[in-house]
């Protein structure tokens, strides 16, 4: 049984300036990343929120915080499991909002045992006499393993560099040991500890996922009762530096919550090397209504309206400084191969991505794949320095993705010096086609294609696709290969 653990978000509209190491203010941003993530990939039996998903519990906010917070967790797709910590309104007013837990939760063979204890001083807590009664009882009554849940560590001392504890820790293991509880999982220290033997059952604290580099924890519980926990962080690796090549602002149609000021502050935060602004040209140029059905494609510029935003962004990117942002374009090509920019428009670029995003109705498949080797040609004789999302035009038409294009547009990309990008935005990405990229040596680069601030550096699945094909830092498309 695999159980997802997140705790100690600290929500709050602005830094707690008293306690820096919190970044609350993006607590709902690290919390959608992470359920994005579970739901998208790491697909767990469960989840526990362990507490504390609010910095100031009598600020006016509070509630609406915490229901912020809940339309984020009801997005999970497994279980879920919410209490307070010690940072939240007292359980009778948290419950307003959430779903009060059950006694015990049976997921996967192994039984879940929340408990809202009182606190205790020195944030410690104290678990009433009622409540390890009732442990006993539905431990003992359990076909397998049962997991106590609570906010506040519960372990064997010495056992933990936690300062925090139970009271009265020793009367609560005895009970534990002798109805075969035989782990214990929390939240509250900062800092997290992993699986520690505790004469007879395990225990693990999940950091808290509002301080660098914003973890939560996996912990696996099998027949036996045996737990391993693994740490699962959403910012980069120090040794992973990178930059993402592809993300949005508020200026596109498809944007759902952008801002400069706060990609800005994510990027630092989340560890990225740089990051790219590219902007999708035909947004910036043209109607909601005209991007949207294509009405360019055949005509150009002359078939619309233009409606053009272009000084706006630009003049809204120079209010940050130079370094702080690569500026860039995602273009695409009409049905005459031109690129859908305004002609003769002076633009300083540091980036260009080039982007098959329409297919013309077309008769056959086979026409479908030559139009698409048109519009990439098209695109690589414009001197785009990056592909964006190949292939993904055959997904989004319902069609197979050729694998006997692979090597050709891997081909074409070589000859161009012009590299390929992994993006997993509505999309899988082939490993083959990648597979035959770096085999011919073109670079590879990895773009989220933010539209949404969860998803700026989120690279996770990059990083594991790169690592199973064998694809090294050396290969990854980075700022000084924009000089070739």
């Amino acid at each position: 049984m695999k159980l997802a653990v997140i705790s100690d978000l600290h929500f709050s509209r602005e830094n707690n300036t008293t306690l820096p190491s919190r970044s609350g203010k993006y607590a709902d941003i690290f919390l959608l990343r992470v359920v994005k993530r579970l739901n998208r990939y790491i697909k767990p039996d469960a989840v526990f929120i362990g507490g504390d998903l609010i910095d100031a519990p009598k600020a006016p906010d509070a509630m609406a915080l915490l229901g912020e917070l809940k339309q984020i967790i009801d997005m999970l797709d497994a279980p879920v499991i919410v209490i307070p910590g010690n940072h939240d309104p007292e359980p009778d007013i948290f419950y307003t909002v959430f779903e009060r837990p059950p006694a015990f939760l049976d997921v996967q063979g192994v039984r879940l045992l929340p408990f809202i204890d009182p606190p205790a001083p020195g944030y410690n807590a104290t678990r009433q006499d009622d409540a390890i009664q009732s442990m006993r009882r539905f431990a003992e009554e359990a076909g397998g393993p049962s997991v106590t849940l609570q906010h506040v560590p519960l372990f064997k001392p010495e056992t933990s560099p936690s300062p925090y504890n139970y009271t009265n820790c020793q009367e609560i293991i005895e009970v534990m040991k002798s109805a075969g509880v035989k782990a214990s999982i929390s939240g509250h220290y900062h800092k997290g500890f992993s699986a520690v033997k505790c004469d007879g059952f395990y225990a693990a604290t999940a950091p808290a996922c509002c301080e660098k580099p914003f973890r939560f924890m996996l912990a696996d519980i099998n027949a036996a009762g045996v737990m391993t926990t693994q740490l699962q962080q959403l910012g980069i690796p120090a040794e992973r530096a990178c930059t993402d090549w592809h993300v949005h602002s508020h200026f596109a149609y498809c944007a759902e919550n952008m801002s400069f000021s706060a990609t800005a502050d994510l990027a630092k935060l989340f560890g990225l090397e740089n990051l790219a602004i590219c902007e999708h040209g035909r947004h910036l140029l043209m109607s909601s209504d005209d991007y949207r059905y294509g009405k360019y494609f055949e005509k150009g510029l002359r078939g619309i309206d233009i409606i053009d935003r272009m000084p706006e962004f630009l003049k809204a990117m120079q209010t940050f400084p130079a370094n702080q942002f690569l500026l860039g374009l995602e273009l695409e090509c009409d049905a005459s191969g031109s690129p859908v920019l305004l002609p003769g428009r002076d633009l300083t670029l540091d980036v260009k991505l080039g982007a098959v995003h329409y297919m013309p109705p077309l008769d056959c498949y086979d026409a479908v794949k030559n139009e698409f080797l048109r519009q990439t040609k098209a695109l690589l004789d414009h001197q785009v320095n990056i592909l964006a999302h190949p292939f993904r035009i055959f997904r989004r038409s319902g069609l197979p993705v050729p694998a006997e294009l692979f090597s050709v547009v891997a081909d074409m990309l070589k000859e161009t010096s012009t590299a390929a990008e992994i993006n997993f935005h509505t999309n899988d990405p082939e490993p083959e086609f990648f597979a035959i990229c770096a085999e011919k040596g073109v670079k590879i680069a990895l773009g989220s294609d933010s539209h949404n601030l969860y998803e700026i550096g989120e690279f996770y699945a990059h990083f594991e696709f790169i690592d199973k094909l064998g694809i090294s830092a050396e290969q990854l498309f980075n700022v000084r290969d924009l000089s070739h």
